[in-house]
């Protein structure tokens, strides 16, 4: 959007016009801002169809990262217990 040079009204009519037109452009600009942003929320919450390929792999990823370093994790938790330093609380 351009900037525009207000127009000069001379009477009292026509500056009440001015200012109602200023204040309209303002506001259709916000919701206009506010569609775009809830657009945008919508679009980020949307789930992936559980066939999607992409989800496949960043799933697979991420399994491969993590599951070795959770095996380990639980295997020390259980090392810890059995060997009773846990107390129960």
């Amino acid at each position: 959007m351009g900037t525009t040079v207000p127009k000069k009204a001379g009477t009292p009519g026509e500056k009440a016009a001015l200012i109602r037109d200023q204040v309209a452009a303002s506001e259709v600009k916000y919701v206009g801002d506010w569609v775009d942003a809830l657009v945008r929320s919508i679009e980020a919450l949307r789930v992936p169809a559980r066939d999607d390929p992409a989800l496949h792999k960043v799933r697979a990823d991420l399994d491969a990262a993590s599951g070795p370093a959770v095996r380990d994790a639980v295997a020390r938790a259980l090392d810890t217990v059995r060997k009773g330093s846990l107390k129960n609380q």
